[in-house]
């Protein structure tokens, strides 16, 4: 078990991690210089901001011990899970700033949309790494397109176009990162 634990931490990207941190850490002293000038009871947004910021941190150790190929082999199952909360945040979500695209769970709120994301970047790594893209890439980049389309108009429902657009962009980038044949 020690020699694992040596080879994950000798494996690690702590420049992402680094990276991650200190965007991070600026994040939270702008919150808290924010709160200073606001009084006491924005401070609470700080603290939410910290317990989030350990979560988010919690979950980036945890996913680095996860195999992702698990990930790409259940893509397609990752998308339609992704979709099936896209539907029901129409019907059972709550409308929080205009956006009915929130599921509540107390103290916590959980936007589909942000799954979908992943989904999708997965689902679109894994067509685009299996296809052969030198055979008819306008059908690759149609079927592609039409996976995105669904998403796309599922997130525009809610309202939330921002995100409908950065899924969008996440396709049209893989597109270009595909190297399809100019031809």
């Amino acid at each position: 078990m020690p020699g694992r634990i040596a080879r994950w931490l000798k494996n690690f990207d702590w420049t992402l991690f680094l990276s991650a941190f200190l965007l991070t850490v600026i994040g939270l002293i702008e919150i808290y210089s924010i709160a200073l000038g606001q009084g006491e009871n924005v401070f609470v947004y700080f603290r939410k901001q910290i317990v989030f910021a350990a979560v988010g941190f919690a979950f980036l150790f945890a996913l680095s011990f996860v195999n992702f190929q698990f990930l790409r082999n259940q893509s397609l199952y990752l998308y339609l899970f992704a979709g099936v909360f896209l539907v029901a945040v129409l019907f059972f979500g709550q409308t929080i700033r205009g956006t009915k695209g929130w599921f509540s769970f107390g103290f916590f709120n959980f936007q589909p949309v942000e799954l979908a994301k992943a989904a999708i970047i997965f689902f679109l790594a894994r067509y685009f790494g299996e296809a052969s893209l030198k055979e008819k890439p306008l059908k690759h980049i149609l079927i592609t397109g039409g996976g995105l389309l669904i998403f796309f108009l599922l997130i525009a429902l809610q309202p939330d176009l921002g995100s409908a657009l950065i899924i969008f962009m996440v396709w049209f980038m893989m597109i270009v990162a595909a190297r399809f044949d100019k031809k």
